[in-house]
């Protein structure tokens, strides 16, 4: 990793102008100059300027890394051979370097007065019709910038808007619709908004049963005349009069009554058969073989005949129908009515069904580390496992979707035995997971959501599992069960957890010696058998997909969890005795109660075609209360590892200063509380090769005190910031289209467990144990965030 910056140091040594020839000069910098500093148009402008996917100014210089750096600049020069033109294409090696890299962009005064008119135009866009551009060229040795003097004048406000249409039934139904319009008066006219404007007097007219009208009917005119505002004429006002046509001068548009709506299921060779249609709901359906209920299709189209056509409807029912998992491919069309060929209108859904049942199976190979309790000096661990999979897409004939898996793995550490070398089954890890997943595409109490307007679609999910590991130091059973709702909306994902319940029971290996570790009776606690009854909300809410912006934002949330209350209050009411908290059990073992909330934001921006940033803030709470005063150890938060602080290995920092000597992996250093900060800056390198540099902050802590708990381990106020762990580091992403792999190294700057005045290790960065000392390498597939 350190030799591609070493090479980026001397690629971007090589003198800039090399390959600029006499006379010619190599532009540096696009720059914009007006009087109007806080003008808001002319700032996006700026700051866009040199962007890739601006339309405003080609005439751009070569890309820059990091801000300042001419990297494909400098990798074109390095591989062009002056002297010997011959050498360039017949040397492999500077063919492939100048394939990535750049030639140098000289400058083209033809391309500079082009630029000069696609200004112009965009600030017509923006409503400034008297504009004057300008533009200056700097010259410095072989180099020139240009700069372009802006002079905006007044912009153009809306003075007012009329609308008249050839229909006066469509005339009205706009016209009643004004007051919602895009030009609002006295606002500056944006071409941008006519867009919208045309786009919203369509959808108006298609969701009134104007199934085919379009846009293109509708016409905007723009008179800039001076205009007599309060008895005084004035200029730079324009009067915006939007005209509708009609289809032609013979035919007019007339809104569509939905008289038929047909749907033909196409299914695979073996289900398919020729059935005659059935009539449901006022839908003739033909499901030619799938076994199917018909209230399931009925349920997801929302036309009904005798309705008028709308748009909203259409792409409603589409939504829906592709929520189904049963289906592959949808196809929605239209023909006139034979009975009423003037107003009429049938509506045809032929509805591609996938596979009902499939079967997958994954071989894998493993080195890991096995998650053992004592510490043995063994490396990595080798050994296999399989994922098979069989999944029903129509297990009910209600569109549920039946998932059951099976996990097994085993593996071994590769040690010195009594035979010799070779691998140790005596300490080998075996798991065994079967998992049942059911996913319903409705819901059994929330149906009066179903009809909400931002609700896309709702589902259940009931889930059971059951887990068996067995490890030199221990064996788990767990039994966990689901029973969450999916809601759907515009951008966000809600997940309602009714009851999500674990039940663990484990064993300790008689030869685990716990007398003189430190966390011990936190061993003894998370290996007692144990229940974890809870219920929840939590949300996944992501913009990437909608936002125009350069900035995206993903936000996981857990807004709040509750653990055993339920269980406590039956067992309160019914005890006479009333017992004291914590002597309350179900199923033989004591039940947890605790609150915690927790939230993941995350926004990356592009800063250019080359660069962008991401930025992370994690913050979470657990309260443990009530029958028990500690937390579930899935419910504690933990922290470092590959995507969380770089230079420490997961588990191996806090809570809080705490010093642990050993310096390893410890089951106990985990908290009820989090706060975890995160930024790269990331760059494109050398394609696939991506690369990054990042700063990692954060901790955990105990917020609970007692007097067996370590005050190093407790979050006060006052040592907050000294408590905080900091990183920074280097990154080496490599993207292959399908997935992205990821090699992070991270070095540590401030270290919490250091005493005070050598916290700062950063200062020993000179030292030749720093990077054995203080540095990690994390290997990770996709970006930490």
């Amino acid at each position: 990793m350190a030799f591609i910056f070493v090479a980026l140091v001397f690629l971007c040594a090589c003198k800039s102008t090399k390959l600029v020839p006499q006379g010619k000069h190599l532009l540096i910098k696009n720059q914009i100059k007006s009087s109007d500093a806080k003008n808001n148009v002319l700032n996006k402008l700026s700051s866009s300027l040199n962007d890739d996917k601006a339309i405003y100014i080609k005439h751009k210089p070569n890309r820059k890394i990091l801000g300042s750096i001419r990297f494909y600049l400098s990798t074109y020069n390095f591989a062009t051979s002056v002297k010997n033109p011959y050498k360039n294409d017949s040397f492999r090696w500077r063919k492939y370097l100048r394939e990535i890299g750049e030639a140098p962009t000289i400058l083209d005064t033809l391309k500079v007065g082009r630029s000069e008119e696609n200004l112009r135009n965009y600030l017509l866009s923006q409503g400034y019709f008297n504009c004057d551009i300008s533009s200056k060229i700097i010259y410095r040795k072989k180099k020139a910038k240009v700069i372009y003097y802006i002079n905006t004048s007044t912009v153009f406000l809306i003075d007012g808007i009329s609308l008249s249409a050839d229909d006066a039934n469509i005339d009205k139904l706009l016209n009643d619709t004004l007051d919602k319009t895009y030009l609002i008066k006295n606002k500056p006219l944006e071409i941008d908004n006519i867009g919208k404007e045309r786009n919203r007097l369509s959808s108006i007219l298609r969701n009134k049963g104007y199934y085919n009208f379009t846009k293109d009917f509708i016409d905007f005119e723009l008179d800039t005349l001076k205009r007599k505002i309060d008895t005084t004429w004035r200029p730079y006002r324009v009067r915006v009069n939007i005209g509708v046509s009609n289809k032609n001068d013979e035919e007019r548009f007339v809104p569509k009554t939905i008289k038929t709506i047909i749907v033909n299921f196409e299914n695979d060779i073996e289900t398919q058969e020729n059935k005659p249609y059935i009539i449901y709901d006022n839908i003739n359906m033909a499901f030619n073989g799938y076994p199917l209920k018909p209230y399931i299709i009925a349920k997801n189209i929302t036309l009904r005949p005798g309705d008028l056509f709308k748009q909203n409807e259409l792409e409603n029912t589409y939504n829906k129908l592709s929520e189904l998992p049963i289906f592959k491919f949808i196809d929605i069309t239209f023909k006139t009515n034979s009975l009423d060929s003037i107003y009429g209108l049938d509506i045809i859904l032929v509805l591609k069904t996938s596979f009902r049942k499939s079967y997958s199976i994954e071989p894998q190979g493993l080195a890991s580390q096995l998650n053992r309790i004592q510490n043995v000096n063994y490396s990595n661990s080798y050994g296999i496992a399989n994922n098979l999979t069989f999944t029903n897409k129509n297990a009910f004939k209600n569109a549920e979707q039946l998932d059951i898996t099976s996990n097994t793995r085993i593996e071994a550490p590769f040690a010195k035995s009594i035979s010799g070398n070779g691998f140790d089954f005596d300490n080998r890890s075996i798991q065994q997971g079967l998992n049942f997943s059911l996913l319903i595409p409705r819901s059994a109490f929330l149906t009066g959501m179903e009809k909400w307007k931002h609700v896309k679609s709702i589902k259940t999910n009931l889930n059971a599992s059951f887990l068996y590991e067995f490890n030199p130091d221990y064996v788990r059973r767990i039994l966990p069960l689901t029973y969450q709702y999916q809601i759907r909306s515009t951008r966000t994902n809600w997940f309602l957890n009714l009851a999500e319940i674990s039940f663990s029971r484990n064993t300790l290996s008689n030869s685990v010696n716990l007398n003189k570790r430190k966390d011990s009776a936190f061993i003894q606690r998370l290996f007692a058998n144990n229940m974890v009854a809870s219920s929840g909300l939590n949300f996944i809410f992501s913009n990437k997909a909608t936002t125009t912006s350069k900035s995206s934002i993903y936000i996981r949330g857990n807004v709040i969890e509750f653990g055993g209350n339920m269980h406590r209050v039956i067992r309160r009411l019914a005890d006479k005795t009333k017992d004291a908290d914590t002597a309350y059990k179900l199923l033989g073992v004591n039940f947890f109660q605790y609150a915690k909330s927790e939230i993941d934001a995350r926004c990356s921006t592009i800063l250019d075609e080359n660069s962008s940033t991401a930025i992370r803030l994690n913050i979470g709470v657990a309260y443990p209360y009530g029958n028990q005063k500690i937390l579930p150890f899935d419910k504690l938060f933990f922290i470092g590892g590959a995507n969380s602080l770089r230079a420490w290995r997961p588990r191996t920092i806090g809570p809080g200063s705490y010093i642990d000597s050993s310096q390893s992996f410890s089951l106990d250093r985990a908290g009820d509380f989090i706060f975890q900060a995160n930024a790269e800056y990331r760059f494109d390198f050398i394609k696939p090769l991506e690369l990054a540099i990042f700063l990692d902050a954060g901790n955990v802590w105990l917020s609970r005190n007692n007097q067996f708990t370590d005050a190093k381990k407790i979050l006060q106020p006052k040592n907050f910031l000294s408590d905080m762990a900091l990183n920074s580091g280097i990154g080496v992403r490599v993207d292959f289209s399908f997935f992205l792999f990821r090699l992070d190294w991270g070095w540590q700057l401030h270290n919490p467990e250091k005493p005070t005045k050598d916290a700062w290790v950063i200062k020993d960065f000179a030292q030749n144990k720093y990077f054995s000392k203080y540095a990690v390498l994390n290997f990770g597939i996709g970006y930490p965030f």
